[in-house]
């Protein structure tokens, strides 16, 4: 896992505030929804990764 620069993290920080205060947000609801958004770039990231295929069939 990567670490953020500091312009992510203030990005980050920026999006909590907006999301705790503006949008008066939980601190798990918060958590819930920064966690989905990780899930769903590691699944775009893997998706986007070339795979290899092997065909079963060609053992012989």
């Amino acid at each position: 896992m990567q670490f953020p620069d500091n312009y992510q993290q203030q990005k980050i920080e920026k999006l909590i505030k907006a999301l705790g205060i503006d949008l008066e947000f939980t601190g798990k609801e918060i958590a819930e929804i920064l966690w989905l958004s990780l899930k769903r770039q590691e699944l775009i990231q893997i998706k986007n990764q070339p795979t290899t295929e092997t065909n079963i069939d060609d053992k012989n």
